[in-house]
């Protein structure tokens, strides 16, 4: 059995996308949990939830996105589970058959990082159009576009609820790396991300800067970690710089050096080693399809990329 964890708020449009998509797969045992994080309309979320056959746990409040994806690995009775945004969706019914045939070709493998598009991204700068090839090892994955081995991820604690929201799968990541497990570049049709606008983007600034210097801190090897810490912040503060955006930045620049104060003991550095070998392999990123190139090496993918763009947004 393969088990599919959708966690979503207000976004009912985009989760009923999400779960047609799901429920249009041809593998027959497959479960889906949708984890509602205090959505304003509840019972619309439990009618679109119903109407196609998932199953659904309601939280009262809202308690973010990764302590639900930690509830989805320990409800999930699948081997594999696939971690899916809702505002995601597949644009193939073979997707899950074919991560099934992924795990149990490479053993290896505790995390299968899928394909991924986004179809309003207009620039080179903000999706990349070059993507690894099938089988490549990644020293990363997007949580909404991937599938797990559930006991492996699990072994490790699952995803780290001391983060909250934001840079959460690159903690995941190296801990999966540095207890010897790989993660995986699939061969499947790209699952296409809309990235709704129901977003608070001055709170995701806020969490990701706050994380991304909490988790320089606790895997960086010494002495990089010293200059690693201040060149994340000014990455982060410049990075998509806006004037309304400058309090939350530095107010996650405040909450991080908090959390590092308070998450002191779970600091547990790379080599230098390890360090150079993961910085080597690519990263799991989204391919924009207005930059890729239609000549690419692996047309079978970017053939269907051509319709993707009109079919998210006749959503």
């Amino acid at each position: 059995m393969v088990s599919v964890v959708i966690a979503t708020r207000d976004r009912p449009d985009e989760l009923r996308a999400a779960l047609r998509s799901c429920r249009e797969q041809c593998c027959e045992s497959v479960e889906v949990h949708v984890f509602d994080d205090a959505s304003t309309n509840a019972q619309l979320v439990a009618e679109i939830v119903a109407e196609q056959g998932a199953v659904l746990h309601r939280s009262d409040q809202a308690c973010g996105v990764v302590l639900l994806r930690n509830q989805g690995l320990r409800v999930s009775r699948g081997r594999y589970v696939i971690m899916l945004d809702d505002d995601c969706y597949f644009t193939s019914t073979q997707t899950i058959t074919k991560v099934i045939a992924h795990f149990n070709s490479d053993a290896s493998a505790w995390v299968i990082a899928l394909p991924l598009v986004e179809p309003f991204r207009q620039s080179a700068s903000e999706a990349q159009c070059v993507s690894p090839d099938a089988g490549d090892e990644l020293r990363s994955f997007l949580g909404g576009s991937c599938a797990m081995v559930r006991d492996s991820i699990l072994s490790i604690g699952g995803y780290p609820d001391y983060l909250l929201q934001g840079h959460e799968e690159r903690d995941l990541a190296f801990r999966i790396l540095l207890a010897g497990g790989r993660i995986i570049y699939g061969d499947t049709s790209p699952i296409v991300h809309t990235a709704s606008q129901r977003r608070n983007r001055l709170m995701r600034w806020r969490q990701a800067i706050r994380n991304a210097v909490l988790i320089s801190f606790l895997y960086e090897p010494w002495p990089v970690m010293i200059l690693h810490i201040p060149w994340t912040f000014i990455r982060s503060f410049l990075h998509g710089f806006r004037l309304r955006d400058v309090g939350p930045k530095l107010l996650g620049m405040l909450d991080g050096i908090c959390a590092i104060w308070q998450y002191r003991d779970r600091r547990s550095s790379m080599t230098f080693r390890f360090r150079s070998a993961i910085r080597r392999l690519p990263l799991h990123h989204a391919i924009a399809p207005d930059v890729c190139d239609p000549q690419s090496s692996r047309p079978a993918r970017h053939n269907q990329l051509s319709d993707i763009s009109t079919v998210a947004r006749n959503m």
